[in-house]
């Protein structure tokens, strides 16, 4: 996310070449335009005491351990750090938890702040697991959770972004079903619902490192373009042979 690396369009970070596929014809004629992750600054890690009420400890049949939290506890010691360490609404903070879920892989939020001047900003923030690639199946480890955050997050960062209703892709699969979403979350397609395992993720290589990055939908899926107005016609990201049709809207 914050790394350059390559891609089907070329060489940045995933969010710059995923938005760049969907603007390339919106964009400046010498398609110069990109969206970027700045350095992050990396807090000290936070301690926190989970009790049998707000989360549980499995083993798998390995003998590791996984923790799972409510989501609400992850929720409140968000918004409480970002209170505390005085974290501006211009900053994204992304909160990391090791092989420790809350009740999803992960999620991106937004909420009113009132400021010391009796300004009210809108503040967002992204949480996602980090599951170890070693001991987890490739489609949920690593970063496969926070590309699909972070992307949602740049495509619709107050989770106002309404769309028409969408079946999970593919269409020919008899497991789809009504996903019952209206918003432009362009991980959940191919990331949730009973058909997620038809996209294996894609393998993008930093420094010998393999990442695992989750398909994600472009807007010309969402939007029914046919063709679609996107970079060479594509529908997703980072393999865009894996959906060559737009969105089948729910009945």
């Amino acid at each position: 996310m914050y790394r350059d690396a390559t891609f089907v369009n070329g060489t940045g970070q995933f969010g710059e070449m995923m938005q760049r596929a969907a603007f390339w014809n919106k964009m400046d004629s010498a398609r110069k335009w990109s969206v970027r992750m700045a350095t992050p600054r990396i807090l000290d890690p936070v301690d926190i005491e989970v009790t049998p009420e707000t989360g549980a400890l499995f083993q798998d049949a390995s003998g590791n351990f996984f923790g799972d939290v409510l989501f609400s506890l992850i929720d409140a010691f968000a918004q409480a750090i970002i209170q505390l360490d005085h974290l501006e609404p211009d900053e994204l903070p992304v909160f990391v938890t090791k092989n420790v879920t809350a009740e999803a892989l992960g999620y991106h939020s937004a909420y009113l702040v009132h400021k010391p001047d009796n300004t009210v900003a809108l503040q967002t923030f992204i949480y996602t697991s980090w599951l170890d690639p070693a001991l987890v199946d490739p489609i949920i480890a690593d970063v496969s959770t926070f590309n699909h955050e972070n992307l949602e997050w740049i495509n619709d960062p107050f989770v106002t972004n309404v769309v028409p209703v969408w079946m999970y892709p593919p269409a020919n699969d008899p497991r789809t079903v009504c996903s019952g979403n209206p918003f432009l979350e362009v991980g959940d397609p191919q990331g949730n619902g009973p058909t997620f395992d038809d996209y294996p993720t894609v393998v993008v290589p930093i420094d010998g490192v393999q990442y695992h990055l989750q398909q994600l939908v472009l807007l010309q899926w969402f939007t029914d373009e046919v063709p679609s107005s996107a970079e060479n016609g594509w529908y997703t990201f980072p393999d865009p042979t894996s959906i060559t049709a737009p969105a089948t809207y729910c009945p």
